[in-house]
């Protein structure tokens, strides 16, 4: 974990980091450790399980159940180059202010366009 977070913080110095080590079941300590947080980001899929699923069971529980923005990356890392757009699924039928708010800041932090 110490080494993670040195690399997170030579990558990214505007970046305040911290780290924990919890004996609990993984969702529940990534649920609770968002409570606080303004953004949870989390990896499609862990070691276990099945290998040829692109999501794991984690990810899609804390993005239905945490209490801020929750981002998860793909299991297939990009390529290098830069993205250039942050894309926003919405359900029409419900106010979305809050997950548009949350978009926008993300794209305006990488200068990004929101679509």
């Amino acid at each position: 974990m110490h080494e993670v977070r040195h690399i997170l913080a030579v990558r990214y110095p505007q970046l305040e980091t911290r780290t924990d080590e919890v004996h609990d079941i993984a969702t529940a300590a990534l649920l609770a450790s968002g409570e606080d947080a303004e953004l949870l980001v989390v990896a499609a899929r862990g070691a276990g399980g099945f290998p040829g699923l692109r999501i794991g069971s984690t990810a899609p529980h804390l993005a239905a159940r945490a209490g801020c923005p929750t981002v998860v990356l793909p299991a297939d890392p990009p390529g290098p180059e830069p993205r250039e757009q942050v894309v926003v699924g919405l359900d029409a039928r419900r106010p979305a202010e809050a997950a548009l708010e949350s978009e926008r800041q993300v794209a305006c932090s990488c200068a990004a366009t929101v679509e």
